[in-house]
């Protein structure tokens, strides 16, 4: 015999912290599905935010160093938060990029609450239900900090090859980190080009964050 589990049907609409039945699908079915779409959660609740530059764009950087990172993204001390990056992207704007890669880079050799001292361009952040502001991570652009910062992982790269097979001209993509890649307290991530220098490169990046209570 089947254990007996209280359910409603359908999807509804609760208040924070309200006590509920399990809801069930028309057939019977538990509801598991994202009904609203996988990050309209947290989204709706204040918890996502997107930052970045456009535009004109910026240099992509060449080099894993204490300036010239195309996108930083710090979690001060004591923000109270765990920052869950979601999802960088970059495209090609103008000029062509020195063979090369981009990567995912931090300061494993930092320990949290040491001066990290992030400067540069400060992008203006945008919270996903459509406000301006609200975070607690900062992020920058042509960033800069106090140590070079340390390798981690390096994305592929689809560019074209110019005529002399030297240097790629443009592409554009999109990386997701599905829960893998958080910044604690004291920590902060960065997205930048290893590569030849080439040709006055402009290049547009982006990143998409979750901000996450520390209980």
């Amino acid at each position: 015999m089947g254990t007996l589990v209280e359910a409603k049907e359908g999807a509804v609409v609760l208040g924070g912290r309200t006590p509920h039945e399990l809801t069930l699908g028309k057939t019977a079915g538990l509801r598991v599905s994202l009904v609203h779409g996988q990050f309209y959660d947290a989204a709706s609740r204040g918890q996502i935010f997107h930052g970045g530059i456009g535009g004109a764009g910026i240099a992509p950087g060449s080099a894993l160093a204490t300036t010239a990172q195309a996108l930083l993204l710090y979690n001060p001390i004591g923000s109270g938060v765990n920052v869950n990056i979601l999802r960088f992207a970059h495209a090609y704007v103008s000029g062509t990029l020195g063979l090369g890669y981009w990567v995912m880079a931090n300061y494993s050799t930092l320990q949290p609450g040491t001066n990290i001292a992030p400067g540069g361009t400060a992008s203006v952040v945008h919270n996903a239900n459509g406000d301006v502001g609200g975070n607690k991570a900062l992020l920058w652009n042509a960033a800069s900090c106090t140590a070079a910062p340390i390798f981690v992982e390096a994305f592929d790269w689809e560019g074209v090859l110019d005529g002399t097979g030297a240097t790629q001209v443009g592409s554009s993509r999109e990386f997701y980190f599905d829960g893998s890649c958080i910044a604690k307290p004291g920590t902060a991530k960065v997205f930048t080009y290893i590569g030849g220098t080439g040709t006055s490169p402009k290049v547009a990046v982006s990143a998409r964050w979750e901000e996450i209570a520390i209980a």
